[in-house]
């Protein structure tokens, strides 16, 4: 729920600096390679590239001609201390050849930041999905996602309090102004060694751009709990 930049590159060829819901993927399950470089006085990058993303999550593999290609993603951060305050700071960027006839080329980029001081940890990061268009038509549209949140500890317990927002922005009059919020409030407390409990709450307020559309938007809530133990 918080926001944790430890890791630079997540599965498949995606550039994660790790947030709310910031997380960039192109490459999926596909093989890949990719290099993290040491820590340098705080500062430390990664590269990565894919030959396709022809392996989806689930197992399965898409139609050869619409796989992208040559996917490449890198990132870096910076991770510091002032006094007693903390602070981290990054970016990365992913693009990818397409392989539909016509369509213009995926790419992605995100930046984020986190200050602690304490038990207190204040984080936000941005993302944004470059639009594309097959021939003349925009196919996909570009959307701009913007995360914040605040954690706090006390004692056994952590709280967590997160809201993301995502809008899209195209040329098809039904898709612009497309806009999806979640706000979500966790809790997680230690019961003794190895084993957390944990509580979170969501909400999520979609609504459409398009005026004439039948269906305007949706909402709901949703809640989770749980026990991890740990050996």
């Amino acid at each position: 729920l918080t926001f944790n930049i430890d890791k630079l590159l997540s599965r498949g060829s995606g550039v994660s600096i790790r947030g709310h819901a910031s997380q960039m993927d192109l490459s999926s399950d596909g093989e890949q390679i990719s290099y993290t470089t040491p820590i340098m006085s705080g500062l430390q990058a990664a590269v990565s590239y894919a030959p396709n993303g022809r392996e989806s999550f689930d197992g399965f593999e898409t139609t050869a001609s619409t796989i992208d290609s040559n996917i490449f993603a890198a990132s870096a951060k910076y991770t510091g201390k002032a006094g007693d305050i903390g602070y981290r700071f990054g970016g990365g960027y992913t693009t990818s050849e397409e392989g539909a006839v016509t369509k213009e080329d995926d790419a992605q980029w995100m930046v984020g930041a986190a200050i602690t001081q304490g038990p207190y940890q204040l984080s936000a990061s941005f993302n944004k999905r470059e639009e594309a268009n097959t021939g003349t038509v925009s196919t996909v549209d570009e959307s701009d996602t913007i995360s914040v949140g605040f954690k706090m500890s006390m004692g056994a317990s952590t709280y967590s309090l997160a809201y993301s927002n995502t809008e899209a922005s195209s040329e098809v009059a039904a898709v612009d102004g497309d806009n999806t919020s979640v706000f979500v409030l966790a809790m997680r407390r230690s019961l003794g060694k190895g084993v957390k409990w944990h509580n979170t709450l969501y909400y999520l307020d979609s609504e459409n751009g398009g005026p004439t559309l039948a269906v305007e938007g949706n909402d709901g809530f949703a809640l989770t709990t749980g026990i991890q133990v740990k050996f």
